[in-house]
């Protein structure tokens, strides 16, 4: 405790230890696409963010098990600390895969800690963020699938040379499911490129289509997220006809990204 006080000055709410900088910056720029500010919850299960972005088109829900931390000391169950997300996204870019990260605060100020061959240490304030109450959104999808995440990556990457919007369409014929991921235009002169998955595709690792369902979305949004697919190893991707998508994005701490978008009415 006396090197922890010469490192930070006050009451100590949150001291913990994470094992890899890269992974926890990955999350945290995810979270830089959405959210300005942030606060981030520590609780005896873990460390939780959630909020939508300021259009409020899109959400977005982190939960890191307290397991994952190769140390993990709060001092109340509702620990919390309130920073600006970009900011820390850039403070974390300056870590290595595998350097041990180290997050301190008090009520009043942050510590960041990278402990890599070169140690860096950056402070910050724990600034007071006005948080409205947020209802978690809930849906009874009606097409769920489990996608290898490197393939979907590749097929949305496809989806932009062609368009900025992606429509997605399932069908379900005689127990035969199929998803289709397509760029979405309606200029003859811009060509076409469509992406078929099927339970036996080799990206595809289940798929269930319980009603046919078509729906279009913004590519620039899922875009945002779409770095998690380096720490996950597959996605989970739910719709329904005309209705907001879910991208679940799980690694193997069981942390878990969960991502919300709103669909295109065109």
């Amino acid at each position: 405790m006396s090197l922890l006080r010469e490192r930070i000055k006050g009451d100590v709410i949150v001291d913990v230890r994470y094992p890899d900088t890269k992974t926890f910056q990955q999350v945290i720029d995810a979270l830089s696409k959405i959210m300005d500010e942030a606060n981030m919850y520590f609780t005896p299960e873990g460390v939780k963010v959630r909020g939508f972005d300021p259009a409020q088109t899109s959400y977005i829900d982190l939960y890191i098990p307290s397991t994952t931390f190769l140390e993990y000391n709060i001092s109340s169950e509702d620990a919390k600390i309130g920073f600006n997300v970009t900011r820390l996204a850039g403070i974390l870019k300056r870590g290595m895969k595998g350097d041990p990260l180290r997050i301190t605060a008090t009520y009043d100020r942050v510590l960041v800690e990278i402990e890599g061959i070169v140690y860096k240490r950056y402070s910050f304030p724990n600034i007071e963020i006005a948080e409205p109450e947020v209802k978690e959104p809930k849906f009874e999808h009606t097409v769920e699938a489990t996608i290898i995440s490197d393939p979907l990556k590749k097929i949305l990457k496809d989806v932009e040379a062609f368009s900025n919007i992606m429509e997605l369409e399932a069908l379900e014929s005689e127990g035969n499911p199929r998803l289709t991921i397509r760029a979405f235009t309606e200029d003859p002169t811009m060509g076409k490129m469509e992406s078929h998955l099927t339970p036996e595709s080799a990206a595809v690792i289940s798929l269930e289509v319980r009603e046919n369902a078509n729906a279009k979305y913004d590519l620039a949004f899922i875009k945002a997220i779409l770095n998690l697919t380096r720490i996950a190893d597959s996605v989970e991707l739910k719709f329904s006809d005309e209705r907001p998508l879910e991208l679940v994005f799980k690694t193997a701490d069981d942390s878990r990204v969960r991502y919300i978008t709103a669909p295109l009415k065109l």
